[in-house]
């Protein structure tokens, strides 16, 4: 068995408990595919209508990155990772006096 861990945004927008579930499978396409059968709902948000993973999305099997060919054995984790994007060319105020923040430019003195 292998346990695979869900965003929460995607656990929520799949209707899914929270925590990790855990599905059977030779390589990651199968324990997803698997995983999408018990919960229906979580394949429109894991894969495109063609099958491909969504580009967003990228899975990980300890600090390594996994393709969907990637085998896996009992007791692997597969972490479904969420791409994040978007922000400022400056930091937030909290950021900022953190950083030494001076107009532009982090303060590099010690």
């Amino acid at each position: 068995m292998v346990t695979v861990i869900v965003p929460r945004m995607l656990r929520q927008a799949a209707g899914m408990e929270d925590g990790p579930v855990r599905a059977e499978g030779a390589d990651v396409r199968e324990v997803l595919a698997r995983l999408c059968q018990d919960v229906p709902s979580l394949g429109p948000h894991l894969f495109h209508a063609s099958g491909h993973l969504k580009d967003h999305l990228l899975l990980a099997i300890g600090s390594d990155v996994a393709d969907l060919d990637r085998v896996v054995g009992q007791g692997d984790v597969i972490e479904v990772l969420v791409a994040m994007s978007g922000g400022s060319s400056e930091p937030l105020p909290a950021a900022r006096s953190w950083l030494g923040w001076r107009g532009g430019q982090a303060d590099r003195r010690a």
